[in-house]
């Protein structure tokens, strides 16, 4: 399914086609991906306003009277609201080149060392990395030198050689086809969300 289309779902629910509807998404997201959904939205039903807040923390969308809060992550622990998986999101590690040129070549995550792993987290813990090839797993935990809850920051990071990463493809896609940054160890997959 869509997001535009779980966009529509809700204002069918709430007949007639007029009024506010309140989104929250995360932030990365919600800039790479939300413009040109909105814009489509907007041709569909021109007569509904739209209040969209970014921000990468979960909200209680009931105390925030929220109507649709998109988040890339796991099921949210509050189980009085109704969540919907609605596609997985893939991400991969990735480093810019002049690093790996620095560090040398990672083919294993063996060769991944923490102080060159950026973590994304909502808490101040380093990120645990999973990571698996062909039956075989690995965890490995990210340095705690630069923990952010923002995907945004942590690709420029990246880009500028601080380190490598766990990103969703939405970010790195652009910068993956024309060279910026490269996939680190390729042959092992992290998992999506």
């Amino acid at each position: 399914e869509t997001f535009d289309g779980v966009i529509g779902d809700i204002v069918q629910a709430r007949k007639p086609e007029q009024g506010r509807l309140r989104i929250t998404a995360p932030v990365s997201f919600g800039l790479q991906v939300m413009p040109d959904v909105l814009a489509g939205f907007r041709l569909a039903y021109p007569r509904v306003s739209l209040d969209i807040q970014f921000t990468d923390t979960l909200v209680d969308v009931i105390a925030e009277t929220c109507d649709l809060a998109i988040r890339v992550s796991a099921p949210p622990p509050d189980q009085s609201t109704i969540w919907r998986k609605l596609c997985e999101v893939p991400r991969r590690a990735v480093a810019s080149p002049d690093l790996l040129a620095r560090i040398g070549p990672l083919g294993e995550p063996g060769d991944l060392n923490a102080e060159y792993m950026l973590s994304y987290s909502a808490t101040n813990e380093a990120e645990l990395w999973e990571l698996s090839q062909a039956g075989r797993k690995s965890s490995r935990r990210a340095g705690g030198h630069v923990i952010t809850n923002n995907g945004d920051l942590l690709y420029a990071l990246v880009r500028q050689g601080e380190g490598i990463a766990v990103l969703p493809d939405f970010i790195t896609q652009s910068g993956l086809r024309t060279g910026e940054v490269v996939e680190v160890m390729p042959n092992w997959q992290v998992p999506s969300l």
